[in-house]
């Protein structure tokens, strides 16, 4: 895991550590080859996935612009 992600999930809250890991985990289970990178604050996949941990939540997000985001 790159250290920029470590760091990320490691600073989060309660649930929301816990959900941005198992999240993760499904996503790399799932994907193993997806490109992970830690960009705009948050880890993404192949620039379309994301997640992010907020005060209350945690999203999911997907980038609907996927031309965009390979480049």
């Amino acid at each position: 895991m790159k250290e920029e992600i470590k760091k990320y999930i490691e600073k989060q809250k309660s649930p929301q550590k816990e959900i941005i890991k198992r999240l993760r985990k499904i996503i790399l289970k799932t994907m193993p080859r997806i490109n992970e990178e830690f960009k705009m604050g948050v880890p993404w996949y192949e620039g379309k996935y994301y997640l992010v941990g907020l005060r209350d939540h945690v999203n999911l997000g997907f980038s609907l612009n996927f031309e965009k985001s390979r480049s």
